[in-house]
Formats: structure tokens, C-alpha cells, sequence
């Protein structure tokens, strides 16, 4: 999973792509990953037949990424380290920001 913002810019894109744990390479498709700010879903998609998935979206505090493998399984991740203020480097450089505390992958059980 990744996340870039445009510098100068409050707007963000999430990418990531989910893969079966059990199933080494095999992804994990029609997955609902939504997201939410304070609770409140604001954007939802479900992942391709490769497990990815994408978000483009307005940066604001609060926002969780939530995959939702069924109604008893559903992973939470706090989208972390988003500055909220407007960035001082070149227009068109990416920031990187990260979603929980330093996850790259989704792997729930399931």
C-alpha cells in the first residue's frame, strides 16, 4: 500500500493490492476497502481481479482505511502522518505519507 500527496496540494492518492496469505500470489478480488473520516464513510470501491485497489481524496485528519473481508472480518488502518498544511517543496514533487503504524501489507485471516 501507498499513499502520495502533490506538493503543494491537499489532495492525496491510496493505492494498494491485496494477496492471500494462505495463497502465496494469489490476490484477493471483489474485496470492499473503504474510507472513512471520523467514522463516516466518505469513499468505497472494491478490489480488481489483481487485488488493487485506489483512492484519490482530499487530505484531512481522521481518515481510516477500512478492508472489510466480510461482515466479522474487517481490518482498520489509521491513515498516519498526513500534514494537513500545505508542503514548501517543488510543485509537482510527491510526499509520502503511511496508513497505520507502518503496515505495507494487508493480511488478514480469514
Amino acid at each position: 500500500m501507498e499513499m502520495d500527496r502533490m506538493s503543494n496540494s491537499e489532495h492525496a492518492a491510496l493505492v494498494g493490492q491485496m494477496l492471500d496469505s494462505a495463497r502465496p500470489g494469489q490476490p484477493l478480488a471483489g474485496i470492499s476497502v473503504s474510507l472513512h473520516e471520523h467514522g463516516r464513510s466518505i469513499a468505497r470501491t472494491l478490489s480488481n481481479d489483481n487485488g488493487e485497489f485506489r483512492f484519490e481524496f482530499d487530505i484531512k485528519k481522521g481518515l481510516t482505511l477500512l478492508v472489510s473481508m466480510d461482515r466479522r472480518h474487517t481490518v482498520r488502518l489509521p491513515l498516519t502522518n498526513l500534514d494537513v498544511r500545505s508542503t514548501t517543496s517543488s510543485p509537482g514533487k510527491r510526499r509520502k505519507a503511511t496508513a497505520g503504524a507502518g503496515v505495507s501489507s494487508i493480511a488478514p485471516d480469514v
